[in-house]
Formats: C-alpha cells, structure tokens, sequence
C-alpha cells in the first residue's frame, strides 16, 4: 500500500531535525519522538485505509477485436467499502493479441 502523501511530507520533516541534531545533541531527543510519533500515525494510517479486498474490478471486452476498428472495453470498478476511492483505470492490449488468421500479401 502507499503511503498518503501527509506521511511522507510528516517524514520529510524529520529529517533536518536529525541533520541538525549532529550539531546540536539535544535534538536527537525531539527526532526521536517525532518518529515515534511519525511510526503511531503510519499505524493508525494503515489500519483505517480501506484494503484491496474490498475493490473488485471488471472487464467486458468482445471475444473478437477487429484492426483499425474501435472495440469497446468497459471497465467497472465496485467498492465494497465505506470509504471513498480515487482510482486510475489503465487498460492494456490482452496478451498474446496476435492472430492467425490475417491474410498474408
């Protein structure tokens, strides 16, 4: 799962205070416990994330696709959840998309 960007932007913001802290000792202290603070939000951020398992995902496609011509696919993504997605739907050729039966010149 990635993590949301306010964690990573709560991480980046760690990190000058262990920069400075080789210079001045007592802020060794303050990173440390940011981080465990940082660790206590990565936690709660993972356990109210909703899972994959509640996403399901679908694909109607015609058995036949003709070249040079629009084959509609249909995508449908249900989620199962209580929470809201943001999905990004990218659809591929389907593997091997080869013929047999092209007429040869």
């Amino acid at each position: 799962m990635t993590p949301r960007p306010q964690l990573l932007l709560m991480a980046a913001c760690v990190v000058p205070i262990f920069v400075a802290s080789i210079w001045v000792p007592g802020l060794r202290v303050i990173g440390t416990l940011l981080n465990v603070s940082l660790l206590s939000c990565a936690i709660v951020d993972r356990l109210v994330s909703p899972g994959l398992k509640w996403l399901r995902v679908s694909r109607e496609v015609s058995p036949v696709l003709s070249v040079g011509a629009a084959n509609p696919v249909l995508l449908h993504v249900f989620n199962q959840s209580g929470q809201q997605f943001v999905v990004e739907l990218v659809d591929e050729y389907p593997l091997p998309a080869t013929s047999s039966e092209l007429p040869l010149s």
